[in-house]
C-alpha cells in the first residue's frame, strides 16, 4: 500500500487525491487543524491520543499519516471523471 508521512512543527499541507481512492488517515499530530473531504468519517478513540479517519473507494487504500505540532492539513479530492 502507498504511504505518505507528514511531520513538521508550525507548517502545513495540502494533499490532492483521486475522487474514488479510499485512504486511511492516522492524525498522532497535536493541536492539527485543517480540511478533509465530506466522505472521510473520524473513527472512535481507543486509549490513545490518534485520531483515525478513513473513506472508501476502489483500490488499495492510500495511508497518511501526520506527526507534528500545530500542523494545518487540507485534503482535497480530484473530481471523478466520466467514462
Amino acid at each position: 500500500a502507498e504511504e505518505i508521512r507528514i511531520k513538521g512543527i508550525l507548517s502545513s499541507a495540502r494533499i490532492r487525491i483521486s475522487g474514488d481512492c479510499p485512504v486511511r488517515l492516522l492524525i498522532h499530530s497535536r493541536l492539527a487543524t485543517g480540511s478533509l473531504p465530506p466522505d472521510f468519517v473520524e473513527h472512535a478513540r481507543g486509549r490513545g491520543k490518534d485520531r483515525l479517519f478513513t473513506a472508501d473507494g476502489r483500490g488499495r487504500p492510500v495511508k497518511i499519516r501526520v506527526e507534528g505540532l500545530l500542523l494545518d492539513l487540507r485534503i482535497e479530492r480530484s473530481p471523478l471523471s466520466a467514462v
